[in-house]
């Protein structure tokens, strides 16, 4: 039995009593360049830069990543970072925080109506 079959049959096996939520993975048909592309993306669009992102292809713990760095070697998956971002950037935000205003503008009075509105209450 070759390692791709033992880890899909060990995908299919039963919860442990011990560990009923314990996940398991397993290897599927597919496009390896194609989840690549698409990994190094979604990392991009979260804010990760470059470094970031070839640091969780390095780290075995992440089975997806690091088996795909296993795949294709260090030096392609740089190269698809490098250049999936340059296709789509990297996604960055910062949060700004209003200084309380002095005299701040007054909430509308929900018990007026408004102009041509009845209230008959």
């Amino acid at each position: 039995m070759t390692s791709s079959e033992e880890q899909n049959a060990d995908a299919g096996k039963a919860a442990d009593v011990d560990d009923p939520m314990q996940l398991r993975a397993g290897v599927v048909e597919g496009n390896p360049l194609a989840m690549l592309q698409g990994l190094i993306e979604e990392y991009a669009r979260m804010g990760w830069d470059a470094d970031q992102i070839a640091a969780i292809f390095d780290n075995p713990f992440f089975a997806a990543t690091h088996g795909l760095t296993t795949q294709f070697g260090r030096a392609r998956i740089r190269e698809n970072i490098e250049q999936t971002l340059e296709r789509c950037g990297v996604f960055r935000f910062d949060t700004v925080e209003p200084e309380s205003a002095a005299n701040p503008l007054p909430c509308p009075d929900t018990a007026t109506p408004l102009s041509g509105e009845r209230n008959d209450a």
